[in-house]
């Protein structure tokens, strides 16, 4: 049994929506280690300040708050502008997610309003073909058009026989130096002039080389296109009337059958599925500058951090944080060693967090990454409009495996389009009941088009799409 074309597309969207939501719980994560961060380090501030209080004066103690506080609010600020940065990204993230996911409810819906108006478009133009192959007048044109078709066919045939010909003889006559001096000087015309012995030695030279059949057989090669061309145009001229008188009455048969209002409403249709898919499109670019802007700024964080982080370290690592940790020890109180414990553990646990950071932020990046590749793919599937209803896939074709590929990294986007394309196959249309404008010939192209897709939005060709569409 097929798979039909909206079922793999709902698959497409779901593990997009299944991705997308392990990008939330990756940034929570992130955001949540970075409060953990800043926690401990006012915690691992006040035990510092603790310490200090107890072991060193006043005014000693006081500059050692003052210090620790002054390098720690120095990469406090860095990481606070980003963050609040963060944020907004993460409320501009949110508010275009809202607004994609209200577009395509809103373009499912459209979606199986035009595949309604597609069934409805089918039925009625088997009504139309039916009632019209009951009319003798429309029946005999279209066999006049069928005749006229046919020699359109012998005329083209007939055209690539006379350029053999053409290049095959003319070449004789052309290559006959005697023969064209002749016709040079028009000889047997009326334009031709010249003395008596100039005219005496002329004849000669015409009955020596057969002029007078020879001309004829030459006029007849050289009219014989422009001949050909007449007829054609002749044929080309009627076949164009009859087309006209049959797309008169068909225009007729299906006004009165409610066919062409049907193919109106659904180019209307059409328009507006066309221009959602852009505005989806133009939020899932939004979508994407957000995110890659929210990986750079995770990425990168400035020459300004970087210093402050090395004050910082330094500090702590300076000969009076030291000296306290020392005093502590060396003290036979308790709560001292608890405080230098504690001081100790944390160092550990930031360690630990900022490790854990860098791990969430690169499987994120990466996720990212896929996120975007099943985006693009989701896209793509839509506006070719494999999600029709005509459209439907191999009994064999299994696009979960193809996301998990593509997701774990075994296979690459461009490879998993080409099995969903390849796998991809629209059902039948009802033939066109509409002759004057769905009959090509080598003369004439087809005037109708059979597309719905953001490249057009005609409805009443036959189907939604460029391919064969819905």
């Amino acid at each position: 049994m097929s798979n039909s074309g909206d079922s793999i597309y709902r698959k497409i969207k779901s593990k997009l929506s299944d991705l997308e939501r392990d990008e939330r719980d990756l940034n929570s994560s992130i955001r949540s280690s970075e409060n953990n961060i800043d926690s401990l380090a006012n915690e691992r501030e006040q035990a510092y300040v603790k310490l200090a209080e107890f072991y060193l004066p006043e005014m000693d103690a006081k500059s050692v708050k003052n210090t620790l506080r002054a390098v720690q609010s120095s990469v406090q600020d860095v990481l606070s502008e980003k963050q609040e940065r963060r944020e907004e990204l993460g409320v501009l993230i949110d508010g275009v997610n809202v607004q994609r996911t209200e577009k395509e409810q809103d373009l499912e819906i459209l979606t199986e309003h035009l595949n309604t108006k597609v069934t409805e478009r089918d039925e009625l133009s088997k009504t139309v073909s039916s009632v019209l192959n009951e009319q003798k007048d429309y029946t005999n044109l279209v066999s006049q058009a069928e005749l006229l078709e046919e020699t359109f066919a012998q005329n083209e045939l007939r055209t690539k026989e006379v350029a053999l010909e053409l290049e095959k003889k003319l070449p004789a006559f052309e290559n006959n130096k005697l023969f064209m001096y002749l016709v040079n000087k028009g000889f047997g015309t009326t334009a031709y002039k010249a003395g008596n012995l100039v005219t005496k030695l002329d004849s000669w030279v015409a009955k020596k080389v057969d002029f007078e059949n020879s001309k004829t057989n030459f006029d007849f090669l050289h009219s014989m296109p422009e001949l050909m061309q007449v007829e054609v145009q002749k044929s080309q001229e009627e076949y164009q009337g009859i087309r006209a008188s049959l797309k008169q009455i068909e225009d007729k048969v299906s006004k009165d059958y409610g066919l062409t209002d049907l193919i109106e409403e659904g180019d209307k249709l059409g328009e507006k599925r066309s221009k959602l898919m852009g505005t989806i499109d133009s939020l899932n670019s939004q979508y994407n500058s957000h995110t890659n802007e929210l990986k750079s700024l995770d990425n990168t964080k400035g020459v300004y951090y970087e210093t402050a982080i090395r004050q910082l370290r330094s500090y702590l690592k300076s000969d009076d944080i030291q000296g306290l940790k020392q005093k502590a020890r060396d003290s036979p109180s308790d709560e001292d060693d608890r405080l230098v414990y504690r001081l100790e553990t944390i160092d550990v646990e930031v360690r630990n967090l900022k490790d854990k950071i860098k791990d969430v932020r690169n499987q994120r990046d990466e996720l990212q990454d896929k996120i975007h590749d099943v985006e693009k793919l989701k896209s793509k599937f839509r506006n070719k409009d494999y999600e029709s209803s005509r459209s439907y896939f191999d009994s064999s074709f299994s696009i979960n495996r193809l996301l998990d590929n593509l997701v774990d990294g075994t296979s690459s986007y461009s490879s998993v389009w080409s099995s969903i394309d390849s796998s991809q196959h629209f059902r039948a249309r009802q033939p066109s009941y509409n002759y004057s404008s769905s009959t090509s010939s080598s003369s004439w192209s087809s005037s109708s088009s059979s597309s719905f897709s953001s490249g057009s939005s005609s409805f009443g060709g036959g189907g939604f799409s460029s391919g064969s569409g819905f």
